[in-house]
């Protein structure tokens, strides 16, 4: 990996504190997962970004995580043991194996802007997916439940003690949701040291309820603790 870090890997190391003050415990939210899920015995994290899930997660079973950008993943991969991984990949090609839990966590799949890119990345996730198992997929934005948008301010004390604040203003531009956030070290006058910009793409339920119309899945609907609703699709 090259010392180049993306933006989003720069504000990686505060990811964890940034997503408690959201409400986004990664304790809370690998605790429900691991019962919702049936404590399956190895899971696959699509789009793991900095790992914080699966490094929380309550029982010591083998997981995996995978993630496109290199500089997360480099921060992901401090908290590597014995049973814990990380690696760079995309979302056409994941690591090989199969697991009994696949997660796609923070509407990962939404940051791919293209339908049928899309629609591919999900069948490859899917195959990754043991029989019997389970794939847990976060929905993001709905394109039929956006709201005009305002500026939301998130703060948290780092691990410094220095406050932190984010500012995150999302606009729509031809069907594509353009979030851009700026960091702040100390108050909203203070001046922004990082920026960065996600492109999302808001996708109805019906599209993904028809990713899984297959017979050899069934569905059904969960709320990610401090997140989005999650589609839990079971492979027969």
């Amino acid at each position: 990996m090259g010392n180049e870090l993306s933006a989003h890997a720069q504000w990686a190391n505060h990811a964890e504190a940034l997503y408690a003050a959201k409400g986004r415990d990664p304790v809370a939210i690998a605790g429900h997962l691991d019962q919702r899920l049936g404590q399956p015995s190895n899971v696959l994290d699509a789009g793991c970004g900095t790992g914080g899930v699966l490094a929380h997660w309550p029982r010591d079973i083998d997981r995996v995580g995978f993630d496109h950008d290199p500089g997360v993943v480099q921060v992901a991969a401090k908290r590597e043991t014995a049973r814990l991984r990380f690696e760079v990949a995309d979302f056409t090609t994941p690591p090989e194996g199969t697991f009994h839990s696949v997660l796609a966590l923070f509407a990962a799949f939404q940051y791919v802007l293209d339908d049928e890119q899309r629609r591919l990345s999900l069948v490859a996730t899917q195959s990754r997916v043991a029989p019997g198992g389970t794939f847990a997929v976060e929905l993001g934005p709905d394109p039929d439940t956006l709201r005009p948008p305002k500026a939301v301010w998130t703060r948290w004390r780092g691990s410094d003690g220095q406050w932190w604040m984010r500012r995150a203003m999302a606009t729509k531009i031809e069907g594509t949701l353009s979030i851009q956030f700026a960091f702040h070290r100390g108050g909203p006058a203070s001046p922004v040291l990082l920026q960065d910009t996600h492109l999302i793409q808001p996708v109805p339920r019906d599209w993904w309820l028809a990713q899984f119309s297959d017979a050899s899945w069934t569905v059904d609907f969960d709320q990610i603790p401090g997140g989005g609703p999650l589609l839990i699709a079971t492979r027969r």
